[in-house]
């Protein structure tokens, strides 16, 4: 069954078909992270939104960037693994990712996922003056979890450079802005009425991305 979602811009009803990817990277189903991820696919699909997910540790993706993966840049044969991961960000719509933060990064299956598949000539080129950015009619979102305290986080400077790494470092150089990146913090030490306040907000940031026009247009 297809869903079809009914969008109002400037005064005009268009229909169409929303498809959303979520690639996520969490190895255990009873995390919170597998929660947020839970809380997205019930909220796009009452949102009318067909859905994809991409479980890169159920996948088994293969996050070590080879020489093959190098030689592919620069010939545009890109292997199997990576040009299917490449052909769910071009039919998608809009494209969501999940994950915990390590050690002040994303676990390294989600970082391989950006070395192999956002890959020069898909996700941008290099120029003589410069780069050219080339997800700029893509929709990124990101959720993240945290161990520690957001006032941690800033005593040392980490939340700036999660912000440059990711933030500015992999979406804008492909012309793509994080349309929202949602942080959520001393994970587990919260407890049950922290852990559902943070699914409403989850709830709340994806129907915000999905219907707000001024936030990620869609025509």
């Amino acid at each position: 069954m297809l869903y079809f979602l009914k969008v109002e811009v400037k005064n005009n009803t268009k229909y169409f078909i929303m498809k959303h990817l979520i690639v996520y990277a969490h190895p255990n189903k009873d995390s919170f992270n597998h929660a947020i991820l839970q809380t997205m696919i019930n909220t796009l699909t009452d949102l009318g939104a067909v859905v994809n997910i991409r479980d890169l540790y159920e996948l088994k993706f293969n996050p070590c960037y080879s020489i093959k993966d190098i030689e592919a840049a620069k010939t545009g044969d890109y292997p199997k693994d990576v040009l299917t991961e490449q052909n769910y960000i071009q039919e998608a719509d809009k494209i969501t990712f999940i994950s915990p933060v390590w050690w002040s990064y994303l676990p390294a299956v989600l970082k391989g996922y950006f070395d192999r598949v956002f890959t020069s000539g898909f996700a941008f080129n290099i120029l003589e003056n410069g780069s050219q950015g080339l997800l700029g009619k893509k929709h990124f979102g990101m959720f993240n979890t945290f161990g520690g305290s957001r006032e941690n986080m800033k005593l040392f400077g980490l939340d700036k450079g999660i912000e440059a790494v990711i933030d500015t470092g992999i979406f804008k150089m492909c012309e793509s802005p994080l349309c929202f990146h949602r942080c959520f913090y001393e994970v587990e030490k919260a407890g049950f009425e922290k852990r559902t306040q943070m699914l409403e907000d989850v709830k709340k940031e994806v129907k915000k991305f999905v219907l707000d026009s001024d936030l990620c247009p869609f025509f």
